[in-house]
């Protein structure tokens, strides 16, 4: 072959070789930087996701008997926030989903929430234990804060029943609902002499029909009787504060309500009351169903101070979605919402506190006050004591020895809060603070049903 040829062959096959690797190094160095891209990316992930992980001392477990008192709470700004207004209620909005939880920051862990020693040990204190150490009562499960498939509560309506154990015959108890656990039977159950409910196994009991005729002259009878023989203030379309106001002891009686809210439980409430000289503290939460929902971690809290000994709570109905426009007349909204559901508003809420192992009382509270006398009878047919309150001290309201008290501890009703723990800290509050199912008087102690109503007149 020709010289030329050779050399034009040696200078294609070099400017090939040149041109490949050139190629390959742009590939390279491409593939270099994107690698470090994504290295960068993830690192930046990781760094986000440890951020937001609780250290490992903040989930170290707590020493037997005690409670943390703060837990992380979803910030809230200004924008999230419904309107409240100066009653504590809200608008009727769309709740929007939890924000992202921050860092953990360290609980608090405070000796006044220990438990006490078993020789200050009050009656609540043992009937609750002896509730979760009997296999017929519902407490036995220790159902968490989320529900549980199994524990799906079905098949809820309301009855009339005269039930006893066929180891206690003499020992009567009235089931005032039925429903099914996990396709077993269970009773919402209160006994004859007092208006405690339990939850339990339809199983234990042996139980028979029964009327209000028939039970006419038992507490529970007489104490829902009475209640919806209490008007509150008439008002030509509506009534105002009717049912219970006050109660049948020296003591107040605390109460608060838990309408729907975007804001956390307001846990300083609760941390003044465990620090009341009563273990456990007594109070009756008025729970609507939407800020169960929205607010299981709170929920749980709550159970877990009452499991402790701190706190004995008296769950109380608050209706599930309690609608709320601020600009209608009181006649038009709250539960005299226009082809508003009362059956659903009462039961659905029941059902959604049982799924998560809470037990419903014989109380209901009308969202803001705001009742009819049409609903005052539907609560008497669940057999339901209607609770008013005497002393909302967020409207300036005074409590005198035996008053219902109301504030909002759900985060609507700051000023309440508030004055509450004025109030408290000069005295001002009677003592010993009452449980909320010894308010109604006993039967044996007769009283007038329309002196309530004159005290609202004064």
């Amino acid at each position: 072959m020709n010289r030329p040829y050779l050399i034009v062959i040696a200078s294609l096959a070099a400017a090939a070789l040149f041109l490949l690797f050139s190629f390959g190094f742009v590939l390279r160095t491409r593939f270099a930087d994107e690698s470090r891209v994504v290295s960068d990316d993830l690192k930046a992930v990781a760094a986000i996701s440890v951020a937001n992980l609780p250290s490992r001392a903040n989930l170290a477990p707590l020493a037997p008997g005690e409670i943390a008192l703060s837990s992380v709470e979803t910030p809230t700004t200004e924008s999230d926030q419904t309107d409240a207004g100066a009653d504590g209620e809200t608008d009727s909005v769309a709740l929007p989903a939890p924000s992202p939880a921050p860092a953990v920051p360290e609980p608090v862990r405070a000796a006044a929430v220990a438990e006490p020693a078993p020789a200050e040990v009050s009656a609540p204190v043992s009937r609750r234990r002896e509730e979760e150490r009997d296999p017929c009562n519902y407490r036995s499960l220790r159902i968490g804060a989320a529900t549980v498939p199994e524990f799906k509560v079905a098949n809820y309506v309301p009855t009339l029943q005269a039930c006893f154990r066929p180891s206690a015959r003499d020992a009567k108890s009235y089931a005032v609902r039925s429903m099914s656990i996990g396709g077993e039977g269970w009773l919402l159950l209160t006994q004859n002499d007092g208006l405690e409910t339990t939850l339990e196994r339809a199983s234990c009991w042996t139980c028979e029909p029964a009327t209000d005729e028939s039970l006419k002259d038992t507490r529970l009878l007489q104490a829902v009787k009475r209640a919806s023989q209490m008007p509150g203030v008439n008002h030509r379309s509506f009534l105002q504060n009717a049912g219970l106001r006050r109660g049948a002891a020296r003591g107040d009686f605390v109460t608060g309500d838990l309408c729907p809210s975007n804001r956390p439980l307001d846990r300083r409430f609760f941390k003044l009351l465990i620090a009341s000289e009563r273990k456990p503290a007594p109070v009756a939460l008025s729970i609507s169903g939407l800020w169960l929902k929205s607010h299981e971690t709170d929920f749980q809290w709550l159970q877990d101070l009452e499991r402790a000994g701190v706190l004995e709570i008296v769950w109380v109905n608050h209706s599930y979605t309690h609608p709320y426009a601020r600009r209608r007349p009181l006649d038009q909204t709250f539960m005299l919402t226009q082809n508003l559901n009362a059956d659903f508003e009462i039961l659905e809420t029941e059902r959604a506190l049982i799924s998560r192992g809470g037990v419903p009382s014989l109380f209901f509270r009308f969202p803001g006050l705001i009742s009819s006398s049409p609903l005052m009878e539907t609560l008497r047919r669940y057999h339901l004591i209607p609770l008013g309150a005497e002393a909302w001290l967020a409207k300036g309201e005074r409590p005198r020895p035996g008053s219902i008290i109301l504030v909002h501890p759900n985060g609507n009703e700051e000023a309440g809060i508030n004055e509450f723990e004025k109030l408290y800290r000069e005295g001002l509050v009677n003592h010993p603070l009452e449980p909320i199912t010894v308010a109604p008087a006993p039967q044996t102690a007769q009283t007038d049903p329309g002196a309530d109503a004159r005290i609202d007149a004064r």
